[in-house]
C-alpha cells in the first residue's frame, strides 16, 4: 500500500472484484492518496460492495481533478444519491465521466436534475449519465 502513495493517476481495469479488494485495503489501512489527481475505474461486472468502498474512496481523496468509471452498478437509489454527494464533495473536481453505469432501482429524475445544476454550479464537465435497469412505463430514464 505504501508504493501507492505517491500516485497522482491511478488507472485500474479488471474482470471481478480485483479493484473492491484494493479500495477496501485502503479502507481498512487508511490509505489516503494525498497526491491523487486522475482516477480512471473500469471493471467488467460491478458488486454493492465495489459501490461502497467507492464511496469512501471520493470521500477521502479531496484532490482528484478527474474520475471517470466504467460499467459500475448501483444497486439502490439511496447508493447513487451518496455517490452523488462524495464527487459533488470534490473541491478540486472539472470532470467527471460515467460510462455504461446503470441502477437496479428506478432513477429518481429529480435526484438527477439536482445533481446536474450542482455540477453546473461548481463548473463541473459530466460526459455520460446513470441508466435505469427498469422499465418505466413513463418513459422516465
Amino acid at each position: 500500500m505504501r508504493k501507492l502513495m505517491g500516485l497522482v493517476e491511478f488507472e485500474f481495469n479488471c474482470k471481478h472484484d480485483m479493484l473492491c479488494h484494493i479500495l477496501a485495503s485502503m479502507r481498512h489501512h487508511n490509505v489516503v492518496l494525498h497526491k491523487i489527481q486522475k482516477v480512471n475505474f473500469s471493471m467488467r461486472h460491478s458488486s454493492p460492495n465495489f459501490i461502497e468502498a467507492l464511496i469512501w474512496f471520493l470521500y477521502k481523496h479531496k484532490t482528484l481533478v478527474y474520475f471517470r468509471i466504467h460499467n459500475a452498478l448501483f444497486a439502490t437509489l439511496d447508493q447513487l444519491s451518496r455517490f452523488y454527494g462524495a464527487i459533488i464533495s470534490l473541491p478540486c473536481l472539472n470532470e467527471i465521466v460515467l460510462e455504461n453505469c446503470s441502477i437496479c432501482d428506478r432513477l429518481d429524475k429529480l435526484l438527477e436534475i439536482r445533481f446536474s445544476d450542482e455540477l453546473k454550479r461548481k463548473g463541473i464537465t459530466c460526459e455520460g449519465q446513470v441508466k435505469s435497469m427498469r422499465f418505466d412505463p413513463d418513459n422516465n430514464h
